[in-house]
């Protein structure tokens, strides 16, 4: 017998109901919420027919809810009624703690009835089963025994026979920056941070262009420019036109032609720069993951997300840029995408020189965070830097020169700048000699 403390019908229909009245709300809950969650398995099975349909992208309909689910359509415009918004996380997260609370008291009570047999010794190691399915889903980090671990490291080695060499992940298609990071990995965190008016932007959209062209299907987030003036900026890159010619409009036959075949095979989106709180952030990205099958996400930029009302009392902006790129970093995983992160460098204007820890200090803990830390700067000399600050996966502080035309917005790179003797090294004549300008094992250093 459940006590009527673990059941809520009322949330159960209203989740369902905020779910038909307003489809694009599952991307508050699906990371949560799971058919067996509902006491009711009516509506466990109405959820999990409206999760395939938001899946398979097919327009919203009753008749084939109703059919998939096992109901009829009455029920549907029924709950409807029940709902005024769409499916919020509070609720879905109440929904899943009386799920699990329910599932413990159905073990206990198991153990209950077994009790008159069991001995001393025995009933220890009954509540063992129990205590440890208390923990929440997603709060504690799953531990892995041996022949797990046994049976992972097959896996991975046969995953790196599929993909031979020290690049594995995404590749950026800028051979020195790969060569670096060894691959940009899903459900990890890349950010690029840079002073205002370097290029940090620019970078940003020619990531997006490089990676979608090899047919993976990306997404940009803008927070800055709007559709158009990025679509300017990306015809620049496509056709080696200057932007002021492409929007004048003398080239618009050549430029439309090329920019529609470069984009036949390249499953690009691009957002407006309306504002947006953390929360649409996440939702636009997991929509777009679920329905899309976007695998690349680059987002212009965290220091432009709009402060949300619900925001925490007195959390200084280090705090919230921190707590913004952990909910970031948490949906990266959850959707098994890399996430590439635009931040702000505290340096005024266009200042040259290799920047600073202090200039460092506001993107500290969103690097902290990052397996990638990029940094874009101007030396003295006016020579675009590209820098590895921090590199989980190889070597850092490496130093790449760019050249970026402001005047088409292409980013083209150079080779590795090796300080010392102010010297640029191209990547094709460090080809067997790699290691005398990237130390690529430096992560790996001996006991």
């Amino acid at each position: 017998m459940i006590p009527h403390s673990l059941i809520d019908k009322f949330s159960e229909r209203e989740i369902i109901g905020g779910l038909l009245i307003a489809p694009d709300s599952l991307t508050n809950v699906h990371d949560l919420l799971q058919p067996g969650h509902f006491y009711a398995p009516e509506y466990g099975a109405i959820y999990a027919a409206i999760v395939e349909q938001y899946r398979a992208k097919a327009e919203p309909s009753f008749a084939a809810l109703a059919k998939a689910a096992g109901v009829k359509p009455d029920m549907l415009v029924e709950l409807t009624g029940d709902a005024i918004l769409g499916a919020r996380r509070q609720t879905a997260q109440r929904l899943v703690e009386l799920a699990q609370k329910r599932s413990l008291l159905k073990q206990l009570q198991g153990i209950a009835a077994r009790l008159p047999d069991m001995t001393p010794d025995e009933l220890p190691g009954e509540l063992i089963g129990p205590a440890v399915s208390i923990n929440l889903e997603g709060s504690a980090k799953r531990v892995y025994g041996a022949p797990e671990l046994a049976a992972r490291a097959a896996e991975l080695q046969a995953e790196r026979q599929k993909e031979p060499g020290i690049i594995r992940g995404t590749r950026t298609n800028y051979t020195a920056l790969d060569l670096t990071l060894r691959g940009q990995r899903p459900g990890c965190l890349t950010t690029v941070a840079a002073g205002t008016g370097v290029g940090k932007s620019t970078l940003g959209l020619n990531l997006t262009y490089l990676v979608a062209a090899q047919g993976i299907p990306t997404l940009l987030i803008s927070t800055e420019n709007n559709a158009d003036e990025n679509l300017d900026r990306l015809a620049g890159i496509i056709t080696g036109k200057d932007i002021k010619d492409i929007e004048s409009g003398r080239y618009a036959a050549d430029i439309t032609g090329r920019v529609s075949e470069a984009l036949k095979n390249a499953p690009l989106y691009l957002t407006d720069n309306r504002p947006r709180n953390i929360h649409e952030v996440v939702g636009t990205m997991t929509r777009y993951a679920l329905q899309h099958g976007i695998r690349y996400v680059v987002l212009d930029y965290i220091g432009e997300i709009a402060a949300e009302p619900s925001a925490p009392r007195n959390e200084s902006e280090e705090q919230r840029l921190a707590r913004w790129t952990q909910m970031l970093l948490d949906a990266a995983r959850m959707l098994d995408i890399h996430l590439v992160l635009l931040a702000q460098l505290n340096r005024s204007g266009n200042l040259r020189g290799r920047p600073t820890k202090t200039e460092l200090a506001g993107c500290f803990r969103i690097a902290q965070k990052s397996a990638a830390l990029l940094i874009l700067w101007q030396n003295e000399k006016s020579q675009d830097i590209l820098t590895v600050d921090k590199n989980r996966q190889g070597a850092a502080k490496v130093d790449i020169a760019v050249r970026f035309n402001r005047a088409n917005q292409r980013i083209r790179e150079l080779g590795y700048w090796i300080e010392s003797e102010d010297r640029i090294v191209p990547p094709s004549n460090a080809t067997g000699n790699v290691a005398d300008y990237v130390d690529l094992d430096a992560e790996e250093d001996a006991p």
